[in-house]
């Protein structure tokens, strides 16, 4: 479901749909929170991440770099968003 939100979020961004790109990243974060999911959490913060610059918003990408935090599991991305284990 995440990565289905992240292209979703995607094409709102391509179309100059910022505020609706980031509304919907934004509630997939508020759900993985409320579960608990954490690897999902995990995963749409790093997307989040990058949706930001891609909106012109390098500040805020920077912000959020900080900001997120690595409590959760360790994980990377390959550049299809598939979790690789450390």
């Amino acid at each position: 479901m995440v990565k289905s939100v992240f292209a979703l979020a995607l094409i709102y961004t391509t179309q100059g749909r910022d505020d609706e790109a980031s509304r919907v990243v934004e509630s997939v974060i508020s759900h993985t929170k409320e579960t608990n999911d954490t690897l999902a959490l995990t995963t749409a913060r790093a997307m989040e991440v990058d949706l930001a610059p891609r909106q012109g918003k390098v500040l805020e990408a920077q912000r959020l770099t900080i900001a997120v935090s690595h409590d959760g599991p360790s994980i990377i991305y390959d550049s299809g968003w598939r979790a690789l284990s450390l």
